[in-house]
């Protein structure tokens, strides 16, 4: 499971303003069009071009803090971790309290298969933002800071757990995520999260909660996962409430609409309903004719075992022998 979200690089590459020109040196002025550049190269996936511009902006400052962990995330972005972690370690060093840096660093150790060590740079991270003050902090960083940045190391604690095994803490920590960031997209990692432990009940409260509050904010996906849990949980009829509601979404992507497709047709084989059987069997063949050579279940939603297996044995048999499987009572 991977949880640890990539900060958004921002900008575009833009000429200085002649006003500019008479007032920094070339030398200033070349050094923010590197960065710049490799900001805007970073968010557009081009992390090759990235490093090279970060480089060449570390030429000029070679003990730019920001720079030095821009290119770490670069380097990281390749998948050079050992080079990542010697470029965030040495701006680690020069400034022990710059939490950006430490987020890059706690990215890297979990990439390479060490969550220990992440938890413990995560920790570090909690005791700077809990010990400098936030204005302290927006200098250090160039950039204001609010709850996000807590939020950021709760759910990336979450993770780190739970690679390690110990589920009681991940859902303390994405829980924690949840509740600081009182979002939909934040309520949503933490339902699945639960869902992916086989805790139907703990995701049922919080996906209710959430289409209580947000009610017609909520989107397909959330709404999705709250059909699934409903059904899992054996309440068939809001579960179908809030399936048919998800085929209303204009947007609604094929891999959303085919596992809505799925979920109904799990509960209509679980009621013996043959008429429901086949009119979803019939939806999902004219949608997805090679259905049978497919993945069922989006990996991304860290689906319910119980949902998973079910869905899967379902489709082995709708495709052996679709008409045996319609007509099963």
């Amino acid at each position: 499971m991977l949880l640890f979200m990539a900060e958004a690089f921002a900008g575009c590459i833009a000429p200085p303003a002649e006003r500019e020109a008479s007032i920094l040196p070339p030398e200033e002025l070349r050094f923010i069009s590197l960065v710049n550049s490799g900001k805007a190269y970073a968010a557009r996936g081009r992390a090759e071009h990235a490093e090279d511009a970060f480089r060449a902006a570390l030429a000029l400052r070679p003990q730019t803090v920001s720079v030095q962990s821009d290119l770490g995330a670069s380097l990281l972005a390749q998948g050079r971790m050992e080079e990542a972690e010697d470029v965030l370690l040495q701006a680690r060093e020069q400034s022990p309290d710059n939490f950006v840096v430490r987020q890059n660093y706690a990215r890297v150790l979990y990439e390479r298969g060490d969550p220990a060590r992440a938890i413990a740079e995560l920790d570090e991270i909690i005791d700077v933002l809990n010990r400098v003050p936030a204005e302290e902090l927006a200098k250090i960083v160039r950039s204001p800071v609010g709850a996000r940045e807590m939020v950021w190391v709760y759910r990336s604690m979450a993770a780190a757990y739970f690679a390690l095994g110990q589920f009681d803490e991940a859902v303390c920590y994405s829980a924690l995520a949840s509740l600081s960031a009182a979002s939909i997209i934040e309520a949503g990692r933490h339902s699945r999260l639960l869902m992916s432990l086989d805790r139907a009940p703990g995701a049922f409260t919080v996906l209710r909660d959430t289409i209580t509050v947000h009610k017609s904010a909520v989107p397909a996906k959330l709404l999705l996962d709250y059909g699934i849990v409903l059904s899992v949980l054996g309440d068939n009829n809001l579960a179908k409430a809030a399936l048919a509601r998800v085929l209303t979404f204009p947007a609604l992507n094929r891999v959303d609409r085919r596992t809505t497709h799925l979920a109904r047709l799990a509960i209509a084989s679980s009621e013996n309903n043959r008429r429901e059987k086949k009119l979803i069997a019939d939806a999902l063949f004219d949608e997805e004719p090679k259905l049978c050579e497919m993945a069922l279940v989006d990996p991304e939603h860290y689906w319910p075992v119980a949902f998973a297996d079910k869905i899967q044995e379902l489709v082995e048999k709708l495709c052996h022998d679709q008409d045996e499987f319609l007509a099963e009572e």
